[in-house]
């Protein structure tokens, strides 16, 4: 058989050839343009970055993000396509998938719903609820069947409240944070987020489009935390055990390395409305107290640094009853003594005592006590690796409430603001030999299989004189031994220590205690 016109044929092929390469190269030239933006169901899309996790010392998880689930369904377009007896066994699936539900109700559900088209099935579901979900004869209809997995990432604490609001939170588009180590390392954590070219195709969703101008998204680092979970788990038991028996209204606790200012375990509980405890705020950090007796060790200190007294040095008590002049009310000690050694009046924490002692030494001079306070680091904003702490306050005689009182009065904790971790702060600063160290929490971060550790600026002076720090130390074990803290003399192991209540308007009462 002969072909007619072949030279016809062979430049029609060739026309059709030409054309159909035209095409290929023109799609291959608009995926491959920077100026896609105008081409329909072509977008380009921000690739989130993997926000990092964050750890205990040991590297237990402490806060992780997960994948979580809506599922909605479109019943209007579900009926289009579906028969009654369809719908049915749907509603039959998803009893098993989400067994929260009968059958029945899910049909009721299917019937009753008029408030919107989309209607949620179920929020935040699991990835093996989705899993299974997406093996039912329904979603394999076209669009699947009108179910619509809505998909997002949630920041997910595996310990559940525990040190929570020390850990931190984000909001709910899990980008910013709130507050806790999620904030003050967010520029660590975060990551950098990608751009991707997206092709959406009507009835089959999205797709990654191979694209040189793709940006791959680069993971957060992961945050190495000085956490002990074993550690926090016993501090949270036994200050949520005191919490209970006294009824009291909030608590703290912290644990804390002396050489190294590492915090190895910090809780918060107050009451709820419900009468349960619950970590709510931050009070160790950012909850300003007056320290009530715990700031006589620095009242005595003080004495000790400026006039090297002893601690045998006596002091007249006046039998637990004495009036400071200018106070609007008397003073009265819990136990009554008369005139007794530095050592007595410290161990059973005689506000007149130690008022009295300091009025006698610094009336004359009150900057002069004031400036120890500073020396002693009590003035400085803690530098622990936490947003929101408060300045100390500490009273002044250029202060416009400065009175015949503020000196007395001070020596005893009132007129000064500070935090329990100012508190232990210092406290930690006596025992770790008068070096004070700065408290944190961020140990080191990790990029991959590459472990970074946090630098730290290590302490050059102390606090005091080392004479200083001996008899601070007799006195503080004879709290223990003989005085407020003798409940705690039992133990197998030495403790030295201070107590301190602060009265709040004579209607409520702040118990502190540092060890």
């Amino acid at each position: 058989m002969s072909i007619k016109n072949p030279l016809r044929l062979a430049l029609t092929t060739l026309f059709v050839f030409f054309i159909a390469i035209s095409i290929l190269l023109c799609m291959l030239n608009i995926v491959n343009n920077k100026e896609y933006s105008h081409v329909d169901h072509l977008r380009t899309e921000d690739i989130p970055a993997n926000r990092g996790n964050i750890y205990s010392f040991d590297h237990e998880l402490l806060a992780v993000t997960s994948t979580r689930y809506d599922l909605r369904f479109d019943e209007k377009y579900a009926h289009l396509i579906s028969s009654k007896r369809d719908i049915e066994q749907l509603a039959d699936d998803l009893s098993v998938i989400f067994p929260t539900k009968t059958k029945s109700d899910y049909l009721q559900t299917f019937t009753n719903n008029t408030k919107s088209r989309y209607l949620l099935l179920k929020r935040n579901a699991s990835f093996d609820q989705i899993e299974k979900l997406k093996t039912i004869d329904f979603y394999q209809k076209s669009l699947r069947g009108g179910l619509v997995i809505e998909e997002y990432l949630t920041r997910e604490k595996p310990n559940l409240h525990s040190a929570a609001r020390t850990i931190g939170d984000l909001y709910k588009d899990n980008s910013v944070p709130k507050y806790g180590l999620e904030y003050s390392y967010n520029s660590d954590l975060m990551g950098e987020d990608g751009q991707c070219l997206v092709l959406y195709e009507p009835g089959i969703g999205s797709r990654k489009i191979n694209n040189s101008n793709n940006i791959e998204s680069k993971p957060g680092k992961d945050l190495i935390t000085s956490i002990d979970l074993n550690l926090q788990d016993i501090v949270e038991e036994s200050l949520l055990r005191q919490l209970e028996k006294y009824q009291a209204d909030f608590g703290t606790a912290i644990l804390m390395e002396v050489k190294t200012g590492q915090i190895k375990a910090i809780t918060n509980l107050k009451k709820t409305k419900k009468g349960t405890y619950a970590e709510i705020l931050n009070f160790a950090v950012t909850r300003q107290i007056e320290p009530g007796s715990t700031i006589k060790l620095a009242s005595i200190m003080a004495y000790f640094e400026d006039f090297g007294g002893s601690i045998e040095d006596t002091i007249d008590c006046k039998n637990g009853h004495y009036r400071f002049a200018g106070a609007p009310i008397d003073t009265y000690d819990s136990k009554a003594l008369g005139v007794v050694s530095i050592r007595r009046a410290f161990a059973y924490s005689s506000n007149i005592g130690i008022g009295r002692l300091v009025k006698k030494y610094y009336d004359t001079n009150p900057e002069k006590f004031i400036n120890r306070f500073y020396a002693f680091g009590l003035a400085e904003q803690s530098k622990i690796d936490l947003m929101g702490v408060p300045k100390p306050e500490i009273l002044s005689p250029s202060d416009n409430t400065w009175s015949r009182i503020a000196l007395p009065w001070m020596s005893f904790g009132y007129g000064i603001n500070l935090t329990p971790l100012d508190i232990l702060t210092f406290y930690n600063a006596v025992a770790n030999d008068g070096y004070l160290v700065a408290p944190y929490l961020g140990v080191a971060l990790r990029e991959g299989s590459k472990m970074l550790p946090i630098t730290r600026d290590n302490p050059s002076y102390t606090i005091c004189s080392e004479s200083t720090l001996k008899k601070i130390n007799l006195l503080l074990k004879e709290v223990v031994k003989s005085g407020t803290a003798k409940q705690l003399s039992y133990l197998p192991f030495s403790v030295s220590g201070k107590t301190g209540t602060t009265v709040k308007n004579y209607t409520k009462k702040i118990v502190l205690l540092a060890l």
